[in-house]
């Protein structure tokens, strides 16, 4: 409903193509978690956005886990239970300030929760067979597929390595809801440059 003739060709979609997603991380409470745009490259004091589009998200509520293993834990069997094991590609976790202060708090920097993550939702390709899984990049497997020779060596997770698992801190300091987006293509990584005679809104 409210789709115009020729111009939206999504079979279904989502609210965010219309709503959008907006995140300001919060860079500067959690030192040990640097924010996305100094792990890309760019300097500390700039000011970078970075644009992507999404197939949607999957919130999950962390509010009873104590520490970093078990928040990252619970974000794993959200995930694998989501059916988002893969061999290529991408994935954004948006966690919010009450379990970052508990990945600070244990000592735990983004390399080490992408690591965790990843190894987290590792399974074998055998194991996704056996589980019902339709696996996608490149692999492209009906559900329920015959087991073959090297299933159980091969792995899948929800990305195509540690550092496709990207980390951001962002959202109120109330409510422990980590949220994963899954995006739909690359993203475009941009600094903002305004004329030095320009302010730039507060």
């Amino acid at each position: 409903p409210g789709g115009r003739p020729i111009l939206d060709r999504a079979s279904v979609g989502q609210p965010g193509k219309y709503a959008c997603y907006h995140l300001a991380e919060i860079e500067h409470d959690y030192p040990t978690l640097a924010p996305l745009h100094v792990e890309l490259g760019h300097a500390t004091d700039d000011d970078v956005v970075t644009v992507l589009a999404t197939a949607g998200h999957l919130q999950m509520s962390i509010h009873g886990e104590s520490d970093a293993q078990q928040i990252v834990d619970t974000i794993c069997h959200h995930l694998v239970g989501a059916g988002r094991l893969t061999r290529s590609g991408w994935i954004l976790l948006v966690i919010p300030p009450e379990n970052a202060e508990i990945f600070v708090r244990d000592g735990w920097d983004k390399a080490r929760i992408r690591q965790a993550v990843f190894q987290g939702a590792s399974r074998t390709v055998a194991w996704a067979k056996e589980h019902g899984h339709s696996l996608t990049g490149g692999l492209m497997d009906r559900r329920g597929a015959a087991i073959e020779p090297g299933d159980e060596e091969a792995t899948v997770s929800v990305a195509g390595s540690p550092d496709d698992v990207l980390v951001v801190i962002a959202g109120g300091p109330a409510g422990a809801f980590v949220h994963a987006l899954f995006p739909y293509g690359g993203m475009a990584v941009q600094p903002i440059v305004t004329p030095d005679s320009q302010e730039v809104p507060a």
